[in-house]
């Protein structure tokens, strides 16, 4: 295995840690949009007999979203079709923050070749 420059293998961590982000922040959009799609119809948590600890109805809430939303990946055709025809609005959430995350990458990027040149923040070539 050719030994890789340190350079390299800082893009290439920052490249996976983008990827991650990317991937998290995709998949909490799809569960928000199955929450939307499972309006009315959803799983409901239940704790008979007593009101529940609000730690455990907490934790309970982020079970029952994350694991909707891994049990719904079958059916991502039904959800977007519903949200385009029901909730186009939630597309342009969609747009938007996933533009965000982009521009937020280019950024850090950016920072991250000052950082490296050496420069101070601010004292740029005239």
């Amino acid at each position: 295995m050719p030994l890789q420059r340190k350079d390299d293998q800082q893009g290439a961590s920052l490249l996976r840690t983008y990827l991650f982000a990317a991937l998290l922040v995709n998949f909490l959009l799809w569960g928000i949009a199955v929450a939307i799609f499972n309006t009315g119809n959803g799983l409901a948590i239940a704790h008979p007999g007593r009101r529940p600890n609000r730690i455990v109805f907490l934790v309970s809430s982020i079970v029952v979203f994350f694991m909707s939303a891994v049990t719904t990946l079958p059916q991502v055709g039904a959800v977007v079709a519903y949200i385009w025809t029901n909730h186009k609005w939630y597309l342009f959430v969609v747009f938007a923050v996933n533009g965000l995350l982009a521009l937020f990458m280019v950024w850090m990027k950016k920072v991250e070749q000052d950082l490296n040149s050496g420069r101070v923040f601010g004292n740029h070539k005239r």
